[in-house]
């Protein structure tokens, strides 16, 4: 896996991001680096070859990382041991002089108490830039600021499998207003969760090549099997 590599800048603002692949964890990524924080890299989870979070291909996030011209770091979790490979995580920031936690959370209350509790209590600080914005207006921001990304998974109770792989754009959001049951612009409710392919200044691009629906659980997902960066 890539390795951590730090850069010049104010110590108190250097960070690490936490990263799903998907876009709320990029966009706080791209807001962070514009309120001055140096994020020196990406850091992801996954059990299997799985992320935790999407439940995307490791390699794939990792080749992400690649066209995103950023360094990651994947560390895997077996069982129950998520908060303790969290916390040596962040145990390896703070002595690379990495100080903050960028976090892409929104609304989720619950989450956002943990993370203050475990990032603290092992000297970081959690950075929350997207934190009580409205979703729509986020949206539309990730839209604006030119970032690409297409959706990989959607609750089979709100959005068919035609939705699957498909981009996210304006037109996206007005389908999302004509559906009979409301649909938070973000899929705050777990609605759907998305694959940034391509954004603003990213040195390369991700073309997935081969992909298959599945049906699990109340969820489409789409299986990304083949791709390249280009």
């Amino acid at each position: 896996m890539n390795g951590c590599y730090i850069t010049s800048g104010q110590p108190h603002k250097k960070a690490a991001a936490l990263w799903s692949g998907g876009k709320d964890s990029c966009l706080a990524w791209r807001l962070a680096t514009e309120q001055g924080y140096e994020v020196a890299t990406l850091v992801n989870f996954y059990s299997g070859e799985r992320s935790r979070s999407h439940g995307l291909p490791t390699a794939l996030i990792c080749d992400q990382a690649t066209a995103v011209g950023m360094p990651i770091i994947q560390k895997e979790v077996k069982g129950s041991t998520y908060e303790e490979v969290f916390r040596k995580t962040l145990a390896e920031f703070k002595k690379q002089g990495i100080e903050n936690l960028i976090c892409g959370d929104i609304y989720l209350t619950e989450h956002r108490t943990w993370l203050e509790r475990v990032v603290g209590e092992e000297g970081l600080s959690p950075v929350f830039p997207l934190w009580h914005k409205d979703t729509g207006e986020l949206m539309a921001e990730f839209i604006r600021k030119g970032f690409e990304a297409i959706i990989v998974a959607a609750r089979s109770d709100i959005l068919g499998k035609e939705w699957l792989g498909g981009p996210i754009d304006a037109c996206f959001l007005q389908k999302l207003k004509g559906l009979p049951q409301k649909v938070d612009p973000c899929g705050e409710s777990g609605e759907f969760h998305t694959l940034v392919i391509s954004g603003p200044d990213w040195p390369g691009r991700l073309k997935v090549l081969e992909t298959a629906p599945i049906e699990e659980d109340k969820h489409y997902f789409l299986n990304i099997m083949r791709w390249e960066v280009i």
